[in-house]
């Protein structure tokens, strides 16, 4: 009984450890960026097939913002000691902002782009960004 016990609670950290890498996964694809101008917000949106989705239907984000960070891991340090809540960074950061122009459609997602150095605020899951929440 004791050995099933034992596995389970493995199981289950493994399970959340998964979890929580894939979700670094996505918050890099979504968020983070090397570098790019207001001007590419099309182009990486698209590449990156960053939508939303509507009773499964697909739709063009209204808004998505970008952190130009190199390497990446200096938005991780963000969440450094930090498990389930949500952090606003010391520093600031460059961040391009997308906003979808009016009369977008989903085949065509037109955005502009704006360049900012803001502090950001991300929700941090097991020492990882999973969110982010916003910028000051």
């Amino acid at each position: 009984r004791t050995l099933k016990l034992e596995s389970l609670l493995l199981f289950l950290q493994l399970t959340a450890a998964l979890r929580v890498k894939l979700s670094w996964s996505r918050f890099k694809k979504k968020h983070i960026i090397n570098n790019m101008t207001e001007n590419d917000c099309n182009h990486v949106m698209k590449n990156r097939s960053i939508f939303v989705y509507v009773k499964r239907v697909r739709m063009c984000k209204p808004k998505n913002t970008f952190i130009l960070a190199q390497p990446k891991e200096m938005v991780k340090s963000i969440c450094k000691g930090q498990r389930n809540k949500k952090i606003r960074s010391k520093k600031g950061f460059h961040i391009v902002e997308c906003v979808l122009f009016d009369g977008s459609n989903v085949f065509n997602c037109r955005y502009e782009g704006k360049h900012m150095e803001k502090k950001i605020t991300v929700k941090c899951e097991g020492g990882s960004p999973v969110h982010y929440e916003g910028d000051i």
